[in-house]
């Protein structure tokens, strides 16, 4: 089961992707602009003319919602406007819950507008004050940042079927993600403390699935951090050498060599030939990285012809 979540900007072209993925994928809608709270198993979907909020008006009681739905796991649900914080919440505290967003230029979503509703008073500037309503009315623009995938509504609507499909939206990766993406998206997070402003690498040892070590690239802990000063090269984007450690570095060295012999390396950016070197004699088995921007077809050809394997994933579903 699938509970998928739709938000999008006004006439961002939310109704198709509803028909389509009704159409193709057997997803049951929920319109909650349209749903009686009171009779929640004859919900179903309807086009109704634009009605702008003047307050935040919740339509339905989304947790009660999800309990309903939960009585038959075997259904394919889509609930859409997603509008609120609050619905959110509930909905996110659903494990098989995904949040799909959708964005379009303004001429593209005005021509969408007219289309379907009419040409609003004083045109273009009428429909401009009637997105902006629907914005800061509601929490849209926070919503479609949270989503775990954006669509960019650019072309025709075979194009926007061919990006739904592409999604591949019943995967069960999206909700429960692989070994591989999951400890690649730990990597990433753990970049976020690096102290170091020209390399910000993150990297996770695991040995049979377990972590072993992790670290950051950054200067020693006796040392003031590249991002306190702590490195003139880094904060004052001087020309020559950073002095920190890289991630891969550090981690080997918390980890032990014992410990992360065989192991899989986990890190957002392509490892340099310095930690390939430390990589090659702590006889780490596989290096996973995420940022494909990095690569180095050397560095890979280097620690392949010393037997480690090399291996890029997608932290993007």
């Amino acid at each position: 089961m699938v509970i998928l979540g739709i938000a999008g900007t006004l006439s961002s072209g939310k109704d198709l992707i509803v028909s389509h993925l009704e159409q193709t994928y057997n997803f049951q809608p929920i319109n909650l602009n349209t749903t009686n709270p009171e009779n929640i198993e004859s919900l179903s979907y309807e086009s109704s003319p634009l009605q702008l909020i003047e307050e935040p008006i919740h339509f339905i009681k989304t947790k009660e919602l999800l309990q309903k739905l939960k009585e038959d796991r075997k259904v394919n649900y889509m609930i859409y406007p997603i509008q609120y914080i609050d619905q959110l919440k509930a909905l996110r505290t659903d494990p098989y819950f995904f949040l799909l967003g959708i964005d379009a230029p303004v001429q593209s979503r005005y021509r969408n507008f007219v289309k379907k509703h009419g040409k609003p008073t004083d045109q273009l500037r009428g429909f401009i004050a009637k997105d902006d309503n629907s914005k800061f009315l509601t929490n849209i623009s926070q919503i479609l940042f949270s989503s775990d995938r954006i669509i960019h509504n650019t072309g025709s609507k075979e194009e926007l079927y061919t990006q739904i499909d592409t999604i591949d939206i019943l995967n069960f990766a999206h909700i429960r993600p692989s070994i591989d993406i999951y400890y690649a998206r730990m990597a990433e997070l753990v970049s976020k403390r690096a102290g170091c402003l020209h390399h910000k690498n993150g990297c996770i040892i695991t040995n049979n699935n377990r972590i072993v070590s992790t670290g950051y690239s950054g200067i020693l802990k006796t040392h003031i951090q590249c991002v306190d000063g702590g490195c003139e090269v880094c904060y004052h984007n001087l020309p020559g050498e950073c002095i920190c450690t890289h991630a891969e570095l550090g981690t080997i060295i918390e980890g032990k060599i014992a410990k992360v012999k065989g192991s899989t390396m986990y890190v957002r950016l392509f490892p340099c030939i310095f930690c390939a070197q430390a990589i090659i004699q702590a006889k780490i088995a596989l290096v996973v990285y995420s940022d494909e921007q990095s690569f180095d077809e050397n560095v890979k050809e280097y620690m392949e012809k010393a037997g480690v394997k090399v291996k890029m994933v997608s932290i993007v579903v």
